[in-house]
């Protein structure tokens, strides 16, 4: 799965760059490092969130694409909201999905969602080693559930497996484009 191939990935090239956002280079170290910081508040949440799904606000963040690893790691999945959604469609989407725990990377998104458990991932930093852990799960689980307008413009889930995920990666993989460790 193409899960084992990111997690080999991030033990065998913790000092090389995993991610370039925003004109700055980020390592499987550093991207380890806070997914794993993530995963050490699910666990310590004694599954309140673990247990369900959890919507991310998505940034193009370093935090945003941790978060997403160290929960699919866990072998859970999440809800992708987009930032510039309108606010009435996110909270469609949250209210149709039954969310009530939703991770960002923009602390006015506290004030904008309050009546959710709004975790500003920024602030989940700590000092305390953690260690990212990868659990083995059955493929058919959910990933993510994509929200899309349908005809009828109201928000409906469609529901995306790491099964296929995993045929997606695949699919790319035997396309032209070559993506290394580099």
């Amino acid at each position: 799965m193409f899960l084992d191939n990111l997690y080999k990935s991030v033990e065998r090239n913790s000092n090389k760059n995993a991610f370039f956002i925003k004109e700055k280079f980020y390592t499987y170290s550093f991207l380890s490092e806070k997914a794993s910081q993530i995963q050490t508040y699910l666990i310590k949440r004694e599954s309140k969130e673990l247990n369900e799904k959890i919507a991310i606000i998505c940034s193009d963040d370093i935090l945003t694409y941790s978060a997403i690893i160290g929960i699919w790691f866990l072998g859970k999945s999440y809800i992708p909201l987009g930032e510039l959604n309108p606010h009435g469609r996110n909270l469609t989407i949250l209210r149709e999905a039954g969310i009530s725990t939703i991770f960002t990377t923009d602390p006015l998104n506290k004030q904008i969602y309050k009546e959710f458990n709004v975790i500003d991932l920024n602030e989940l930093l700590s000092t305390e080693p953690a260690l990212l852990e990868y659990f083995s799960f059955d493929i058919k689980k959910l990933a993510y559930t994509i929200f899309t307008s349908g005809s009828t413009g109201t928000p409906k889930g469609v529901p995306i497996s790491f099964e296929n995920l995993n045929s997606f990666i695949n699919a790319f993989k035997n396309s032209p484009v070559i993506i290394g460790p580099d």
